[in-house]
């Protein structure tokens, strides 16, 4: 029942005519102000905006209509059994598309630690001695989240407010829910609870709502309720639209559809003014890991505001006083964008972190050394020991290996050069030879066999249970360090030693994407949407016709046991070509910069060239 009503919603919002557009109010100024979450959604923009984005006009190309048809009549029947299911249920029938919010949608969560009283079951103790008494009470404390729920129904909500009648009046009837009401500045809300019953009630806590108008305030929290309320009727009590820093964090993300907000440092100072017992634990926690130094965090989603941007977020997260522990951790060193030379097309994602290993990793190791013993610097170097030979003294971890490389590290997927599929990564290298000779050592300890390569040794591990091409492997080739399955390595590695070798700086897609990367980041990221998208589509394609010819025998892999199952609601074989519709698929860029305020991230997914 649940999956069908599921099904059922995400039909009917997506066949939903456009509502008219009612201006969004300020959601943040309705919620309360020791609110630990907030989420912001201009629905009927957000609708109005998505009909632009490469993903819509996929699904009304003609070439895509045949699938889509399929998909319609697979999922249609049971979109109508379940509708026709729930309207028997509560007694009204129900037309399509079902209402929803026409305005804004906002909702709110406020975690806090809270002390309850729970039973103590009771126990035997030694030889049968009694050990506790079944029924007493002991205090405990647990984080507890308030949720409030706020949408703007508009014109819909006389048809909504039928509904919500009917269901919850059959839901009373049926012995589900127990059902109160109560009343906030002449406004009724209503509360419904849990009766346990043979067959279990759906909800599992408190529900309460209240109409205001057009607008549907619902949650778990009565006070939360009554809180919007309060401000819906204008009363100058706090809320969360009068922090500064807020309205700050979500003024510098800029314009948006979809806002989140968050306040750790709220949390965590609740948690150190509350905490006792086992909670202290996890104070101390953040602490040792530099999380308590968190503030805020926001993010804020932006879809098709010109035609070749499709959608753009951004993020912000914020800390106080000196970065610590996993922050420090985690700030890459910001650096002008370089293409790696190990960049060559056919290629379908590159991505480039600028950490220093050697400084990585003793990070890594003075934060672990505060939480486990031995930490794990200590623990590998005793196993590089036995890497000892005659005079020479076994391989340092920290000086032969990690000393010897360097930033960037490099990341792509989908086979360097064309090498096959797979994720190589490189990082730049010191004295290669003498790199190669620790990494040789190293893995004389596994048993693992070598490959010559011109110029270079391939280093696979693990020695067996796979084939050679699907092992990973290590080598150092010219001035750096590179790893990944065997096959992609070698292919890698060959087009490296190759005279022309030219990198994706000279592919159109890419040159198209850079405009939309910074100058400098810390991280960075590229993925042709097209080059990764397309084999897969016409993979499946194949594979759905290589089923209905019942040419594949199972056992069948994951993937395709999954294309078998979703043949049921769709056919596959309908799709077309993936060339006929590569021009709704463009690239997709990422960055990720560290600062003394924290850290700043935006991606953005654009239109092919000329696609716009």
């Amino acid at each position: 029942m649940r999956q069908r009503i599921a099904v059922l919603l995400a039909v009917c919002l997506w066949t939903a005519p456009p509502p008219a557009r009612a201006e969004p109010a300020d959601a943040a100024a309705l919620m309360p102000a020791d609110a630990t979450v907030f989420v912001a959604i201009d629905a009927p923009a957000l609708r109005a905006r998505a009909e632009r984005t490469g993903l819509w006009q996929l699904a009304h190309d003609p070439a895509m209509q045949p699938f889509m048809a399929s998909l319609r009549a697979g999922i249609g029947p049971i979109a109508a059994e379940a509708m026709e299911e729930f309207s028997e249920r509560i007694g009204l029938p129900i037309g399509q598309p079902l209402p929803w919010p026409q305005g804004q949608v906002a909702a709110a969560v406020k975690i806090a630690l809270v002390e309850v009283m729970r039973e103590r079951p009771g126990f035997d103790g030694p030889d049968g001695a009694a050990g506790g008494a079944a029924g007493t009470e002991t205090c405990a404390q647990v984080l507890r989240a308030g949720v409030v729920l706020v949408a703007d129904f508009g014109t819909a909500m006389e048809a909504f407010g039928q509904i919500e009648r009917r269901a919850v009046e059959a839901a009373v009837d049926a012995g589900y829910v127990q059902r109160s009401r109560e009343s906030c500045r002449d406004v009724e809300i209503t509360l419904l609870r849990p009766r346990l019953t043979e067959g279990g009630s759906p909800l599992r806590g408190l529900l309460a709502y209240a109409f205001k108008g057009e607008v549907l305030v619902a949650g778990n929290d009565l006070d939360m309720i009554r809180h919007v309320l309060d401000r819906l009727d204008g009363l100058p009590v706090p809320s969360l639209g009068d922090d500064e820093g807020c309205r700050a964090m979500m003024r510098s993300l800029g314009e948006a559809q979809l806002v989140a907000y968050a306040d750790p440092g709220r949390l965590i100072a609740g948690l150190r003014e509350k905490a006792t017992g086992g909670n202290l634990k996890a104070i101390e926690l953040l602490r040792t890991t530099g999380l308590d130094g968190l503030r805020q965090a926001a993010l804020a989603v932006d879809v098709a505001p010109d035609p070749v941007v499709q959608c753009r977020w951004r993020m912000r997260l914020t800390v106080e006083g000196p970065p610590r522990g996993v922050v420090t951790l985690l700030a890459p060193r910001t650096r002008p964008l370089r293409v790696p030379p190990l960049a060559i097309p056919p290629l379908e994602s590159l991505c480039v972190f600028n950490y220093e290993p050697g400084e990585l990793f003793d990070r890594i190791d003075a934060l672990a050394a505060t939480l486990v013993n031995p930490p794990p610097g200590m623990f590998l170097q005793r196993v590089l020991a036995a890497t000892a030979d005659g005079d020479r003294p076994p391989v340092s971890l920290r000086n032969d290996l990690l000393g010897r490389l360097h930033a960037p590290i490099v990341v792509l997927m989908g086979g360097a050069g064309g090498g096959g599929d797979g994720i190589v990564f490189s990082l730049a290298a010191d004295d290669a030879a003498a790199l190669d000779e620790a990494v040789g050592r190293v893995h004389g300890l596994t048993g693992g066999t070598r490959r010559d390569l011109p110029g270079s040794t391939l280093y696979l591990y693990p020695p067996g249970g796979r084939p050679d091409g699907d092992a990973f492997a290590l080598t150092v080739a010219g001035d750096a360090l590179l790893g990944g399955p065997a096959g992609a390595l070698e292919a890698a590695v060959l087009r490296l030693r190759g005279e022309d070798r030219p990198t994706i700086e000279a592919d159109p897609m890419f040159r198209h994407a850079r405009r939309f990367l910074p100058a400098e980041a810390g991280v960075w990221a590229y993925t042709d949407q097209q080059a990764r998208i397309g084999p897969l589509w016409d993979g499946v394609r194949r594979t759905a016709a290589d089923l209905r010819a019942r040419t594949l025998r199972p056992p069948l892999d994951r993937r395709t046991d999954m294309i078998d199952d979703l043949s049921g609601f769709m056919d596959f074989t309908l799709l077309p070509a993936f060339e006929r519709v590569e021009r709704h698929f463009g690239a997709a860029v990422f960055h990720l910069v560290a600062d003394h305020e924290g850290f700043r991230a935006e991606g953005v997914l654009v239109a092919p060239p000329g696609g716009e």
